[in-house]
């Protein structure tokens, strides 16, 4: 199992609006194949902070999610809603990566390149 973590900040006065760019953006990810569950929460204390996880069944599915228009939709709403988020993926062998680069969508797809 393939799993990956988001943490969000939105930009001021941009929550809500990401609140419901996320709803479909998690509908269609959630046919991509592979996909075990999607979780999206918000912090209690700080409505701008959000937590977004993914599963996936394995490394070749979530590449093909990477390389996917429903991720490219995903990314491009984090990109305008968001700051640059912190992100965290664990592989099949539980090491974590974690991830501060802009374009972190290289950063995965060089993971699966080594």
């Amino acid at each position: 199992m393939i799993s990956i973590k988001y943490n969000i900040k939105a930009k001021p006065g941009k929550n809500l609006e990401l609140l419901q760019v996320m709803g479909s953006n998690i509908v269609n990810m959630q046919r991509v194949e592979g996909c075990l569950n999607i979780d999206f929460e918000q912090d209690n204390l700080d409505k701008d902070q959000f937590v977004f996880r993914m599963d996936w069944q394995n490394n070749n599915l979530f590449k093909s999610l990477l390389n996917s228009n429903e991720f490219n939709i995903f990314a491009g709403s984090i990109h305008v809603l968001c700051h640059k988020p912190t992100v965290e993926f664990v592989g099949k062998d539980k090491r974590v990566i974690r991830i501060i680069e802009k374009n972190y969508k290289k950063e995965l797809l060089k993971e699966f390149n080594n």
